[in-house]
């Protein structure tokens, strides 16, 4: 989800402003680490309802802020094609443990949003890329 903030509470003004574009996270619970039991009851679109309406409230921490140089659509692929490539190559090697030796290769499939994501990463990182 991408969308402008058009009401701001009071306990969100010094952080969120109106006109402000922002995207949703998707755990709204899960803010850094491993994700636990807790924050899969905070899921957009299950359990929770999801982002396709009109207007939707969040909590202060549960939407991020969106860069000027990016598109709603660039925008709103980050909080889950994006998250899901980064978990994809770090889960359990994070970035910086991976080696740099040309024996380190990421695998992707297709030319999807995890998938192009996940070339940008691993490119980052150093790694090299095989696009099948």
């Amino acid at each position: 989800m991408c969308g402008t903030i058009v009401n701001v509470g009071s306990a969100a003004s010094s952080i969120w402003s109106e006109g402000q574009r922002v995207v949703s996270i998707f755990n709204q619970s899960h803010q850094t680490g491993q994700v636990i039991e807790k924050d899969l009851a905070s899921g957009l679109g299950l359990p929770l309802d999801g982002v396709l309406a009109e207007y939707r409230v969040f909590p202060v921490d549960g939407v991020v802020a969106v860069p000027d140089y990016l598109t709603e659509e660039e925008a709103a692929c980050l909080p889950i094609a994006a998250v899901t490539a980064w978990m994809s190559i770090n889960w359990m090697q994070p970035i910086g443990q991976h080696t740099s030796d040309s024996s380190t290769t990421v695998l992707l499939q297709g030319t999807g949003g995890v998938s192009i994501s996940g070339l940008q990463i691993a490119k980052a990182c150093g790694l090299k890329g095989s696009q099948r």
